[in-house]
């Protein structure tokens, strides 16, 4: 499994609200009915913790692919190609990370006291 996690920020001169509305009605349905993508999750992000000094992202994506070749194959399609054509239009700019699939539930291991 692979597990892509993105941090996006928005476009400038782009609202919040434009932001969420076109990631959610537009990108989005591109993004699930491409081939090879198994899970995409997003995650609007509504508040920080972080110092005012830190830039904050608008989104959180969450792309899962069964195997590298599956992840090519959507980038490689015409709707993965029609999807980064659309990020231009509200994506100011992102980093993505590849996480390991093995996920570490540390409250499920600890008891209770």
């Amino acid at each position: 499994m692979i597990k892509r996690l993105t941090l996006i920020y928005r476009k400038d001169g782009m609202t919040v609200e434009q932001f969420r509305t076109h990631w959610r009605e537009v990108h989005g349905p591109l993004a699930a009915r491409t081939a090879g993508l198994r899970r995409y999750i997003q995650h609007h992000v509504v508040d920080t913790r972080s110092p005012s000094n830190v830039l904050r992202p608008d989104g959180i994506a969450e792309l899962w692919f069964d195997s590298t070749e599956d992840e090519a194959a959507f980038f490689a399609s015409e709707l993965g190609k029609l999807q980064r054509e659309d990020g231009r239009n509200f994506v100011g700019f992102s980093t993505t990370f590849i996480v390991d699939d093995h996920e570490f539930d540390l409250c499920a291991r600890i008891p209770s006291p």
